[in-house]
């Protein structure tokens, strides 16, 4: 059977990280996904997770949050709600745009709530 699922590494080396998933059968063999390089830049924010998550369901970030709104792939502000490094988009299932701004960098992700 399809099995979702998602994993957070909390302490990301600065830079380049290179991960692998294994799936164990029930007769135990195995079998490697290919690699992913995911690059961490320390001091940004950044998302940790879940995306996608389930509708109403807070998105966790690196540390605080501070100046960011949301929109759909419209351009149309989406209401949100912020309490640390949590954010609640809400609104329903689609596809989502966190735009944040710390000092003169702007970064945006994409957010999936399913």
């Amino acid at each position: 059977a399809i099995r979702d699922y998602y994993a957070v590494d909390g302490t990301p080396f600065p830079g380049i990280n290179y991960y692998a998933l294994v799936q164990v059968d029930l007769d135990g063999t195995g079998t490697w996904s290919p690699v992913v390089a995911v690059t961490h830049i320390a001091n940004e924010p950044h998302l940790i997770g879940p995306n996608p998550a389930p509708v109403g369901m807070p998105i966790r970030f690196n540390t605080i949050i501070g100046d960011l709104f949301v929109t759909d792939l419209l351009g149309r502000r989406i209401p949100h709600r912020v309490d640390g490094n949590w954010l609640s988009i809400q609104a329903g299932a689609g596809v989502y745009v966190v735009t944040m701004r710390w000092g003169d960098a702007v970064r945006s992700v994409r957010v999936i709530l399913e």
